[in-house]
């Protein structure tokens, strides 16, 4: 359904129209408009029970109201596909703790800031193995398993690029990436998926800091390979290559902001070494309340 025909069926058109104080709620508001062609609309809204606005055809956007109330798996499928119904379409998930959607091709994230075990469970990743995208609800599970189907049926390398703002959840979602790839690993190379998964907190540690939007800030660009064996998609060995690090960090951060994490961990291992106790437990006692600030982002980010 266009807009023109919506235009030509109906004289009250539900729409989105840009919120006129975005900064104290959502950015768009939803509507009825009346008036047609491409002069000015008058806009009811249904949100705020408010007066009508006076608006130009360019400043509304359509909108549908035949959406399920749990939004749709793949925004691709939305009657209109526009800013405002997107945004609306992922809050509407947001709302039902479904924190990833579908552009097509593409999986968008949302930081639930909570913990949501179930849905990275040892089940969860042997349910999506060898399921195509779209057969069950979208996932970062789903993604890696296509890139370790597509690395044996056309033998050729495969990249998953992850990107966001701070905070968005981009070293939580490589880390899930890893461990499902991992996960169906094991049984041809349990050792290195064990290193793998082990070290990888060590070497964020050399790269991560607090920051007053995340306790946990990934401040450096990060390629991980994944080699596999011949023949087929188990571990063979990896590299990690970091590049655009922070490094001012080390000497000069923002007021209430902290340096990276490893120096944190050294001088926590340093300072029971001088009391006498063991420097290797308190070091790991460091890198554990770290942790733990970073799992609890979702109270205080």
């Amino acid at each position: 359904l266009t807009w023109s025909a919506m235009s030509a069926t109906t004289s009250r058109r539900p729409v989105f129209y840009p919120n006129p104080s975005p900064s104290a709620g959502e950015p768009f508001l939803r509507g009825h408009c009346s008036g047609l062609g491409d002069g000015p609309v008058t806009v009811t809204p249904c949100d705020t029970g408010g007066d009508p606005v006076q608006l130009t055809a360019a400043d509304v956007c359509p909108r549908s109201e035949a959406e399920p109330e749990e939004g749709v798996a793949d925004a691709a499928s939305l009657a209109f596909l526009n800013e405002p119904s997107l945004l609306d379409n992922i809050a509407r998930r947001y709302a039902h703790d479904r924190i990833y959607t579908y552009v097509g091709p593409v999986l968008l994230a949302v930081n639930p800031y909570k913990t949501l075990a179930e849905l990275y469970s040892r089940e969860a990743m042997d349910a999506y193995r060898g399921r195509a995208i779209g057969v069950l609800p979208p996932h970062v599970f789903a993604l890696a398993d296509r890139a370790r189907r597509m690395i044996l049926s056309d033998r050729r390398s495969q990249s998953i690029v992850v990107s966001g703002e701070s905070g968005a959840g981009k070293t939580e979602s490589c880390r899930a990436i890893v461990d499902y790839l991992a996960h169906h690993s094991r049984e041809e190379a349990e050792d290195l998926c064990t290193a793998m998964l082990s070290a990888s907190p060590l070497l964020e540690a050399f790269g991560c800091a607090s920051t007053l939007r995340n306790k946990n800030s990934s401040r450096f660009g990060k390629l991980m390979r994944i080699w596999t064996a011949a023949g087929g998609a188990s571990f063979s060995h990896s590299s990690i290559e970091t590049y655009l690090l922070e490094k001012g960090r080390v000497s000069n951060h923002a007021p209430g902001e902290r340096t990276f994490h490893v120096l944190y961990y050294i001088a926590a291992a340093a300072a029971a070494a001088g009391a006498g106790t063991d420097a290797t437990a308190a070091a790991a006692a460091a890198a554990a309340a770290a942790a733990t600030a970073a799992a609890g982002a979702a109270a205080t980010a």
